[in-house]
């Protein structure tokens, strides 16, 4: 009952306090404070960019979901090279997003214009008013307006 604890806050520690930390504990203590903070991680990476034990990586992972892996046989992980992968990785993610969304989009935009192009053909073809057309084609209510008008 009489034990004194030592409670550390990372994010309230400066970088001269973290620099007092001579074992890997520093590098833990400096990646969980700067978790949020692109900028601040880069240069904790850069500074104190070494190898990471098993021990470290299961902190990181839980703690602030760094994702950090070893590979079959490793026993560490360079912080740097890893840091660099996972940024490809995030970059590799946004990209495929992106093209996912651009081509919903596109396959969207193609299906209108067919769909506008079929309303058009209809009308002129069988002088069909817009509305019957639309009725026809089984345009959707929400986009019978928006037809009208580039009809």
């Amino acid at each position: 009952p009489d034990y004194k604890i030592h409670l550390i806050t990372p994010s309230g520690l400066s970088d001269q306090e973290l620099d007092k930390f001579h074992t890997s504990l520093r590098e833990v203590l400096s990646l969980i404070k700067y978790a949020n903070d692109k900028e601040g991680m880069e240069r904790t990476i850069q500074k104190n960019g070494h190898k990471l034990r098993i021990e470290e990586i299961h902190v990181l992972n839980r703690c602030i979901n760094m994702k950090l892996e070893l590979k079959d046989g490793e026993e560490e992980v360079e912080l740097c090279k890893a840091w660099e992968d996972m940024k490809k990785e995030v970059a590799e993610e946004t990209a495929k997003r992106v093209e996912a969304e651009t081509t919903k989009r596109v396959e969207a935009a193609t299906k209108d214009s067919t769909l506008l192009e079929s309303l058009r053909n209809l009308m002129e073809s069988l002088h069909m008013p817009a509305d019957q057309a639309m009725e026809i084609l089984r345009v959707p209510e929400s986009k019978r307006t928006t037809f009208s008008a580039m009809l």
